[in-house]
């Protein structure tokens, strides 16, 4: 998932403030995410999510509310509103991990193209 307009809020209201997005950000993951999934920063304003045991469908229902529900919080002491897009790659015995975060990385690119605010797969 990718946070957009990061480097915005950071321009504008300065890194304090976006700081507080990715804390809040990551808090949100962690508090709407099952105690068996894993968040991680993957670069500037990108998180990866791994969903074990859930196939695509779910994941993209799953990442889809939690999109809708971010979307709808006020973030930061300026009183933000944030969205994300996500790319979801869905694992299969023998994968490489590089190629399925290339995947998900695509599927991201594919969501920011078509009006970001997305979640494609």
């Amino acid at each position: 998932m990718e946070l957009y307009h990061y480097k915005k809020v950071n321009d504008s209201y300065g890194h304090n403030t976006g700081d507080e997005v990715l804390k809040e950000a990551a808090s949100f993951l962690q508090k709407s995410l099952r105690k068996v999934d894993m968040t991680a920063r993957w670069g500037g304003e990108e998180f990866l999510i791994i969903l074990p045991r859930t196939d695509g469908e779910n994941a993209f229902s799953l990442i889809n509310k939690l999109r809708i529900s971010f979307s709808n919080r006020i973030v930061s002491s300026k009183k933000l509103t944030v969205t994300f897009s996500g790319g979801i790659s869905e694992v299969y015995e023998g994968a490489d991990p590089e190629a399925l975060i290339s995947k998900a990385d695509k599927a991201l690119y594919r969501a920011k193209e078509s009006g970001r605010n997305k979640i494609t797969l």
